[in-house]
This record gives C-alpha cells, structure tokens and sequence, in this order.
C-alpha cells in the first residue's frame, strides 16, 4: 500500500466504528436491519456520522493500522460532513489535497454489503 492511499479493509474499518458515540456501530447495525431504501440509509448515516444528539458541526475521528507488514504505524484521518466521509493518511482530511471523499450513498451501499455479508457487526 502507498503512502497516499486508503485501503479497502481500512475504509470498512472506518465504516464499521461508526460516528463519534460508542454505540454508533450498534445503531448502524439496527438501522439496517430495517431494509430501508438506499436513500434512507444514506441519510441515516449521514445523521448518524454528521449529526447525531443534536450537534450542527461536522467532526472527525483518526485512525492507526498497522503499517505495511505489520510494521509501524499507519494514520488515517476521516472528516464526516454534509458531503459524505473524507479519508486521507495523515493526521487531517479537511484540507489534505489528497483525501478522497465517499459520498454517504456510496457509504451506505458498502455498509449494506458489509452488512448482508454478515462482516458488518458480528451477533
């Protein structure tokens, strides 16, 4: 993995710890258990992640995994906003010029597939 990439099994750990509340995972989990629509599920993340008790201000969440070999280090660093969830190796997302950002859509259908999967949340 290069210096300047997100991994795939890093974003689905990022997916899974959920927003910034320690049952977040758990109401993610819940909510999809329902078999809502595409859309509902991407706007419950994006309140879920953005929103949630009430707090108007977008937030972030770092990250450390293992680096390459599992020698080091590897910081990750997402910023959750009205946009979706931006990912960057570092310590900051906001104004890294590398970050990439996932739209809560795309979010969502990759939790759903996590989920369906039974990879999201174990019972």
């Amino acid at each position: 993995m290069s210096n300047s990439a997100v991994s795939v099994d890093e974003v689905d750990a990022i997916l899974r710890d959920g927003g910034n509340s320690g049952d977040s995972m758990l109401r993610i989990a819940a909510f999809f258990a329902k078999g809502k629509s595409a859309e509902e599920n991407a706007a419950f993340l994006k309140r879920e992640f953005v929103t949630q008790y009430g707090r108007t201000a977008p937030s972030g969440k770092g990250f450390d995994f293992a680096g390459a070999s599992g020698a080091g280090n590897h910081k990750v660093c997402a910023w959750y906003d009205e946009r979706g969830i931006s990912l960057a190796v570092g310590t900051t997302a906001l104004n890294n010029i590398h970050k990439v950002t996932i739209p809560w859509e795309a979010a969502a259908k990759r939790v759903r597939q996590l989920f369906d999967a039974g990879e999201y949340i174990t019972p």
